[in-house]
């Protein structure tokens, strides 16, 4: 009877597998993938739950184990005070400045030298988070609208758009989570003004608004292979650090796993007894609370160091031209995913820096049209407001290195990835942990309320440019 479960789970995850890969393959909107990969899926985890008695529900599978639980207990009492620091330097990137006005625990000494290192990711990290996200993660690029009202805002200050003034304010100030906040609710009221013009008739009004927040799919917005092994490690790093931070503080350990939908990875989690967390003291609760994206913050700068490495070793094993990733808008143009970019009119295209340059140019002759050699040809494609020509470009390795392509995905990925869950994680919404944390500090259970149905609102707003594109 076992061998016949094992037979029949083995043919029904290879079901699931190829269903999965098939809806991946059809050509439609990325919402209706995204529905019927949710279906495949999660009737695939329902029927994989009880064909294995696995605990779960509506295709979520939790795969628990204790194994590593003595590991994570040894490593807490070995360097308690460390992670006890390592915390708390979570805490200040998180919310900047005002981390010490609210968690008092963090001493003068963690907190200066965690601000210096807040100062450096804007000034270092910040500005490669975007050019890396676009080169391994289908997302919208039409940021017309963004773009703007940046533009149409006029002010400068020592040269310096103003906005970037108050975005740098804010990170220094509240963290990467009041700059995420500010990014969703800035993106939310274009969305809405949006809306509002194309219900007084404008047609247009739609066509440049950009999604704020999105799901991530290893297959579909993301490489399948190298997504997964992303995840994994995003999702190791996090939880692992949680159970490190909960023994320190001496709450007990239930046991420890992965969070399945369907077949693929979607969590992991290590699981405190929550009666003892809900009686230990506000600040080993915060320290707990935020140390999984603390793990995902470091995680984050060690790999942007490893992928400069990787970048600059790689430099002359890439081609010239920038290969066409995705086309953003087929109706303007005839260029097709795969095509490398070598010329756009007289600018000869070798590096982004040259597209960037082929950009300025259109833009400053204000041209309609573009014409774009190929190598496949030529091709005439009409210009968008922002300067741009409908696609998503990347760089591509030479003939016979595409495994150094491979090894730039997965590095590209963690680095983006652990950045990025990192901070939303941070947000005081009811599935994170910011929401605990604001709950636990500000011990007001009508403002943390309030706070996370408005946020949820402009979460989910956020979510609505898909429905047009």
């Amino acid at each position: 009877m076992k061998k016949f479960e094992e037979t029949a789970a083995l043919a029904l995850i290879l079901l699931i597998a190829a269903l999965f890969y098939g809806v991946l393959l059809v050509n439609t909107s990325i919402m209706l993938k995204v529905a019927a990969a949710v279906l495949v899926l999660g009737i695939g985890g329902v029927a994989l739950g009880k064909l294995l008695k696995i605990e779960g529900e509506y295709g979520l599978l939790l795969l628990k184990t204790t194994n590593g639980l003595d590991w994570i207990d040894r490593t807490a009492n070995k360097w308690p005070k460390v992670w006890n620091a390592f915390a708390d330097f979570g805490l200040v990137i998180g919310y900047g400045a005002c981390a010490k006005l609210f968690f008092k625990n963090i001493s003068w000494k963690n907190f200066i030298y965690s601000m210096a290192v807040l100062a450096l990711v804007v000034l270092i990290i910040l500005p490669f988070i975007l050019p890396v996200a676009l080169s391994v993660i289908s997302i919208p690029l039409d940021f017309g609208s963004v773009t703007k009202v940046v533009k149409d805002s006029g002010g400068q200050v020592f040269g310096l758009n103003v906005y970037t003034i108050i975005f740098t304010g804010i990170l220094l100030l509240g963290g990467l989570a009041a700059a995420t906040i500010a990014g969703l609710l800035l993106n939310t009221i274009l969305i809405i003004a949006s809306m509002l013009s194309f219900v007084k008739g404008n047609a247009g009004a739609l066509q440049h608004t950009v999604p704020g927040a999105s799901l991530i799919i290893p297959g579909q917005n993301i490489p399948l292979f190298e997504g997964i092994i992303a995840l994994a490690i995003l999702l190791v790093v996090h939880e692992m650090m949680h159970g490190v931070l909960a023994r320190v503080a001496k709450i007990k350990l239930k046991n420890a796993g992965m969070v399945l939908f369907g077949i693929i990875p979607i969590g992991a989690f290590v699981d405190p007894d929550e009666e003892e967390l809900g009686k230990s003291t506000v600040v080993a609760q915060n320290r707990v609370l935020v140390s999984g994206s603390t793990a995902n913050f470091v995680t984050c700068f060690i790999v942007f160091t490893a992928l400069l490495l990787f970048m600059q070793i790689g430099t002359g094993f890439v081609g010239d031209g920038l290969k066409i990733q995705e086309v953003t808008n087929a109706s303007t143009t005839d260029l097709k995913p795969g095509m490398i970019i070598t010329q756009i009119n007289d600018v000869k295209i070798v590096s982004f820096d040259d597209y960037d340059s082929a950009v300025a140019t259109i833009m400053a002759a204000n041209k309609s049209s573009v014409n774009v050699v190929t190598d496949q040809g030529t091709f005439k494609a009409n210009v968008s407001a922002d300067g741009t020509i409908g696609v998503a470009t990347t760089y591509y390795y030479k003939a016979g290195f595409g495994w150094m392509r491979f090894i730039y995905n997965i590095l590209a990925l963690v680095f983006v990835l652990n950045f990025l869950v990192g901070s939303v994680n941070l947000l005081p919404l009811p599935m994170f942990d910011g929401y605990r944390i604001l709950e636990v500090t500000a011990n007001n259970k009508k403002v943390t309320t309030w706070i996370a149905i408005g946020l949820a609102l402009a979460f989910v707003i956020n979510f609505l440019p898909w429905l047009w594109r």
